[in-house]
């Protein structure tokens, strides 16, 4: 395995695991937010699944905090 490959696995774990783009942005050495998105967005289809699941239990707790 490369570096890069490696490099590559580690980000997109980062964003798998809800870490914010910025920082997974910043600890990369990227010039943007964008940069890093567009190359490692692709990888993490679970995430969509993660937001809707966020939104959902949102709307079941009726908007309320959860604390």
């Amino acid at each position: 395995m490369r570096l890069h490959d490696l490099r590559h696995r580690r980000a997109t774990q980062l964003l798998a695991a809800a870490v914010p783009a910025k920082v997974v942005q910043e600890r990369f050495g990227h010039s943007t937010v964008a940069f890093t998105l567009v190359h490692y967005r692709h990888v993490t289809p679970t995430m969509q699944e993660k937001a809707v699941e966020s939104l959902d239990a949102a709307f079941r707790r009726g908007g309320k905090s959860a604390t």
